[in-house]
């Protein structure tokens, strides 16, 4: 029996063969005997071959060779009972799975990853299960309870269709069928659970938001609230909700924490996105984007600093051509029709423009990415963009090795390629100590300061370039 590979590409070099692409000159091997590739990801099919009147009865099995980029072979492949009587030469092939060396998602956010089961993954600070009693999580204890590696969440083995990211103290998820889970700090009822404060258990297993009325398709949070787009267009919130339920200019006092969603304000239909910043709310509805709540930093980009309060204020400028929205600590940025992103609020590390200005009250176009984006993330400190050829570019603050460059070398305004993301990625989901990407291997990848795992690499090391999330 003779083994070779069936394309047109070379798979590295076989251990028992003499070039290792496709002839039928490899060396014989026989059952129980070794075979190791180093491989490549086009490699596609193993081919074994049988002389004629010969016979090869067993199974073959191909174990994982070393490592190269992304690519391992598979462990469990394996070829049954070929056998030849005839004159002719008799082969039986096999498809190979090439795994990537990495953590496979549907979909990656900055903490947290959808696995291809549709479970639920995540890494970082305070993810592994402790005696949760009402100190902080990890208190007096260093970081015990953090992650380097994924750790899938209790509960979410399945059944998932949406995650948001963990840059906050708590998570949300979506369920099939448009239920909502939510699991973390739960301090001002930001869980959704129908009580404030302490619910055992609830950092490591998630409980369901009551009262949503109907089914939703979304979910986001922000600092001690969380956000859901229902089904209906409509948008309900539930936490620490501030100015997103007061008067413009209402003093603390009036500010109110609900346990369970509250309808927002003008929001009752029409939403089809939304996103949650620091202590402000950003949708898109009926085309047109729309911030309400806080507005210090000018991060609702009305033109003003005037607090909106529960009345969302439409952005300057934009129109009604507006793909995405995202909000972040203190600022915001959409992407347009054509592909150009445009940010706005906090000008913290200069990340908007060169002006001295310490904020931007109305979008200010990203130099460079005037078009050819499709979508965009955005931190205190740091920006990311996602363009159509599945590039990441990000801009700003690169102390925590954020920019992704292999260096701390800042790029305040300008956006610079993130090494080894210049085609092929699919979403990218920023925070100030880790961002995170998926590829066009469908493996996420991780960079950032790092300092509790928040990369998900298996180390508590700077990760300055991206790196393959264990599985």
């Amino acid at each position: 029996a003779y083994l070779s590979a069936l394309n047109s590409g070379v798979c590295g070099s076989w251990a028992l063969s003499s070039t290792g692409t496709v002839t039928r000159t490899a060396a014989p091997i026989s059952s129980g005997t070794g075979v190791t590739c180093t491989p490549r990801l086009d490699l596609k099919q193993l081919e074994l071959y049988l002389p004629p009147n010969t016979s090869f009865s067993g199974t073959l099995v191909l174990t994982a060779g070393p490592v190269v980029g992304d690519a391992r072979v598979s462990s469990s492949l394996s070829v049954t009972e070929a056998q030849d009587t005839s004159e002719a030469n008799n082969t039986a092939s096999v498809s190979l799975r090439v795994a990537p060396d990495g953590l496979e998602v549907k979909e990656v956010k900055a903490g947290c990853a959808l696995t291809l089961e549709g479970g639920v993954k995540c890494w970082g600070p305070n993810i592994l299960p402790f005696p949760y009693n009402s100190a902080a999580p990890g208190s007096g204890t260093g970081y015990a309870y953090d992650s380097s590696l994924p750790y899938t969440i209790p509960g979410l083995e399945s059944g998932v269709t949406y995650i948001t990211d963990r840059r906050y103290s708590h998570a949300c998820v979506v369920m099939v069928g448009g239920a909502v889970k939510c699991f973390g700090d739960n301090t001002s009822g930001q869980l959704g659970a129908g009580v404030t404060g302490v619910i055992a258990n609830a950092y490591n297993l998630p409980v369901s938001v009551v009262g949503l009325g109907a089914p939703a398709i979304a979910v986001d949070t922000g600092f001690n609230y969380s956000c859901a787009l229902l089904s209906t267009g409509a948008v309900k919130c539930w936490g620490l909700l501030r100015e997103l339920t007061s008067q413009a200019g209402a003093p603390l006092t009036t500010w109110v924490n609900s346990a369970t969603p509250v309808q927002m304000a003008g929001l009752e239909s029409g939403v089809t996105a939304l996103s949650a910043g620091k202590f402000h709310l950003c949708v898109i509805q009926a085309g047109s984007a729309k911030c309400l709540g806080e507005n210090d930093y000018g991060e609702i980009g009305n033109g003003t600093y005037a607090k909106t309060g529960a009345t969302p204020a439409a952005v300057q400028g934009l129109g009604s051509g507006v793909v995405q929205i995202v909000a972040g600590w203190n600022t915001s940025c959409a992407v347009v029709n054509g592909g150009a992103v445009k940010c706005w609020g906090a000008n913290v590390q200069n990340t908007l423009q060169t002006s001295p200005a310490y904020s931007v009250n109305t979008p200010y176009q990203i130099p460079g990415l005037e078009s050819g984006a499709v979508a965009v993330d955005v931190d205190d400190v740091l920006q990311c963009a996602l363009t159509q050829v599945g590039a990441v570019k990000c801009w700003g603050y690169n102390g925590n090795y954020g920019l992704g460059t292999g260096n701390t070398l800042n790029s305040y305004f300008v956006p610079v390629q993130v090494s080894g993301l210049d085609a092929g990625a699919s979403s990218v989901s920023i925070s100030t100590t880790a961002s995170c990407a998926k590829t066009s291997t469908g493996v996420a990848k991780c960079w950032g300061l790092n300092k509790r795992g928040e990369a998900g690499v298996g180390s508590i090391l700077p990760v300055a370039v991206p790196t393959s999330v264990k599985p």
